[in-house]
C-alpha cells in the first residue's frame, strides 16, 4: 500500500505525461494532414470544404495549420495558443460527425469530441517537459 501511495502522489511524473500527450496529438494531427493531402488528395478536400460550405482556400489554410500543429506540438512551441487555435478546425469538423451519431464505429462525433477535449486540457496544462515554449526563450 505504501508503494501504491507513493505511486500516486508522484508529481514529478506530470510534465513528462503532458509531454506524452503533446507528441500524441501531433501524431493524430499529422496523420490527419496525411489522411486529407496523401491519401484522398487536396482535390478531394478541396471539394469536401465547398460542400460544407466553405471557400475552396479554406482547405489550404486547414492543413497548413496542421503542419504548423505538428512542428510546434512537436517542439512545444506556444502549445497553449496553438491549442486553442486548433479549436478553430476542430469544432467545425463536428458538423461532419453528428449526422452519424455518437459512436466511433459508424463514424460518428465520439473521437472528435475527445480530441476536442484533449486539446483544452493542452491548453490548461501547456507544454509539460522538454518545450522550447516561445520563440524568444
Amino acid at each position: 500500500m505504501k508503494f501504491l501511495a507513493a505511486f500516486e502522489n508522484a508529481e514529478g511524473w506530470t510534465p513528462y505525461g503532458i509531454f506524452f500527450m503533446r507528441i500524441v496529438l501531433a501524431v493524430y494531427w499529422g496523420v490527419h494532414w496525411g489522411y486529407k493531402v496523401l491519401h484522398t488528395g487536396m482535390p478531394a478536400t478541396e471539394e469536401l470544404f465547398v460542400r460544407l460550405g466553405y471557400p475552396t482556400w479554406f482547405a489550404w489554410g486547414d492543413v497548413t495549420l496542421e503542419v504548423v500543429a505538428v512542428i510546434g506540438l512537436v517542439l512545444g512551441l506556444y502549445v497553449r495558443t496553438l491549442s486553442l487555435l486548433l479549436l478553430v478546425i476542430l469544432i467545425p469538423a463536428l458538423e461532419i460527425w453528428i449526422p452519424n451519431g455518437l459512436w466511433a464505429l459508424h463514424g460518428g462525433y465520439e473521437f472528435p469530441v475527445f480530441w476536442i477535449l484533449m486539446q483544452i486540457v493542452l491548453v490548461i496544462l501547456g507544454p509539460g517537459a522538454w518545450a522550447m515554449r516561445t520563440l524568444g526563450r
